[in-house]
């Protein structure tokens, strides 16, 4: 009877035994997965990282590349105002050669009809001399 309660005994030891390695092995292999799947966290994180930093620069060059556009807008809308100015200053110019071509226009023709004048009073101031004369 000893013997068989050894037996029983040793059988139960063995049991537990393998219960106990099964457990192990089992904790064995979820601690390797956590390892693992902490480790895939840590390159993701390291990854995320990495394009956390490129869209910072990528942001960093978009916002210089529109402080540029609107420096460069600036320099236009300052440009087109200088030649706005400009061609204000020529339609002036052009305005003002226009009214110092009209009054020189009317002037020749003062100028021409005084000329007339002038001339019938000389032919009248001739006959009046040729028939003081005679």
């Amino acid at each position: 009877m000893v013997a068989d309660e050894v037996r029983q005994l040793a059988t139960r030891t063995r049991q537990s035994t393998d219960e106990i390695s099964g457990i192990i092995t089992s904790l064995q292999e979820q601690t390797q997965s956590v390892a693992e799947r902490m480790e895939q966290s840590r390159e993701d994180g390291e990854s995320s990282v990495a394009k956390v930093d490129a869209a910072s620069q990528e942001l960093t060059q978009i916002m210089q590349d529109m402080q540029h556009i609107m420096d460069m807008s600036t320099h236009i809308a300052t440009a087109i105002e200088q030649q706005s100015s400009v061609a204000k200053e020529v339609n002036q110019n052009v305005h003002n050669i226009q009214n110092i071509a009209q009054t020189s226009t009317e002037r020749a023709s003062q100028n021409r009809q005084a000329a007339h004048q002038v001339a019938e009073e000389a032919a009248n101031l001739e006959r009046a001399v040729s028939e003081f004369k005679s």
